[in-house]
Formats: C-alpha cells, structure tokens, sequence
C-alpha cells in the first residue's frame, strides 16, 4: 500500500514501470511457474510506512518474470490525500517486469523478503489464472481501504480460497493481543508521520481500538508473510 509523500514522481508510476501485456491465463499455463510473497518492510518515509507485497512469477523456461502489484494507483487525483485517508481512492491490479518493479521500490522500503510458496500444480494453476483476471484493464479497479481492502488482504483472501479456507481457519477469531490502532502505531512510530497517524486516528476514532484478531492482523504485509510461512499447503 502507498502512502502520500514521493505524490510526483508516483503520478508517472503506471508510466515508468513497463506493464507486462496481461489476457485471460489459460488452465495449466504456469503450473511449471516459482510462485514468490513478495514482503516490503516499512521504510523511513510516509509511503512505505506500512509497507506492501506482492506475487511474483517466475517462469524457468521463459525466463519470464513479473509481478502481480495490487498497491498501485493514479496520483494525479486532486483530492488524493483526502481520499486516500478516508478510504475512498481507488487502485489497481497491475502486472509488472519484476526487475522494474524493484528498482523503483529497493530504495524506499526497510528491506524486501522473497517468500518461495510451496504450491501445488492445480493451486498454482488458480492463483496465476486469477492474478491475471484481476490485471485485465476492465477488472483492474477496486475501492481501497486500509485494513480490510489492501495489496496485502487482496493477497491473503486469494490464498485463502485457494488453500481451502486453512489460513481463515488458523486465524479467525483468534486474538492478536493488539488492537488496530496498536498496530498503526508500531508501523508508524516515528515522529515525522505523526501528523498523518493522528489525523487516521481522528477520521476512524473508537472503531480501531478494539482487540483484533490474526486474520484481520494481515491488512500489514508482513503478518501475512508470517502465516504463510506456518502453513502446509495440500491439494
């Protein structure tokens, strides 16, 4: 997920990276596909304060290699921060050149862990097919929202279904020991984002201050990354 410095150079994004040409996947296309979490820790600045993730796909034969980015948006928007803050801005599905990817993104974030995932065929099979829905111009757009909308829970729902619902099973209703605005403000302790941290405190008040649990914890990348590294994915 982005955040709000860096509004420039992030206004020409969808034109610096170069956008893999994306159609409909066909059955058993990527099955011989590495599949990787990409996980970006939280970084010095406001936009990379959560941090983000992504799938990438690499293909040994081909030597292709992409990623499947749900955190990008058009930043020329007029009313951005507003709607950014409230839940409003709308982003984007988008199939990247995985070395363009992290070129534009090494420098900002506090490190970026490649999480191999143990698939199988036939699972591998239904990520890669609905990855690829989901970058295809017309199915591209979704309403963000920070804790149940994001790049990381787009992820975690994905897997999810894919794993039968075992990693809803593992986490749902079982307690984090933090509330969400615990979990703000360990993303975003430093002093210099205080003024946007209180301000999301201000718009969403006493709704972020009960208990949450595992499932809902994952609206931050790397809570994801950690569930998914506890998992034993089966067919």
């Amino acid at each position: 997920m982005k955040w709000l410095n860096r509004i420039v150079p992030l206004g020409i994004l969808l034109s610096l990276l170069v956008a893999m040409p994306v159609r409909s996947a066909e059955a058993g296309e990527c099955e011989r596909c590495r599949f990787f979490l990409v996980t970006m820790f939280p970084g010095e600045s406001l936009f990379s304060g959560f941090g983000h993730t992504a799938v990438r796909i690499l293909d040994p034969e081909t030597g292709e290699d992409w990623v499947y980015d749900y955190g990008t948006y058009e930043a020329d928007d007029p009313h951005l921060g507003w709607k950014f803050l409230t839940g409003t801005l709308p982003y984007y599905c988008q199939a990247l050149e995985y070395d363009a990817m992290m070129n534009w993104y090494s420098g900002d974030f506090g490190g970026i862990q490649l999480q191999e995932l143990n698939l199988t065929p036939g699972q591998k099979d239904r990520v890669y097919r609905k990855l690829n829905f989901d970058a295809l111009p017309e199915n591209a757009a979704y309403h963000y929202h920070h804790f149940y909308n994001n790049c990381s829970t787009k992820l975690r729902d994905l897997f999810d279904e894919v794993l039968g619902g075992e990693l809803s099973q593992r986490t749902r209703n079982m307690g984090a020991g933090k509330s969400l605005r615990d979990l703000i403000n360990l993303s975003m302790a430093r002093p210099e984002f205080a003024p946007s941290r209180w301000l999301v405190f201000g718009l969403l008040n006493w709704t972020i201050d009960a208990e949450t649990d595992r499932w809902n914890q994952m609206f931050l990348p790397w809570y994801l990354s950690r569930e998914m590294e506890g998992l034993v994915q089966t067919s």
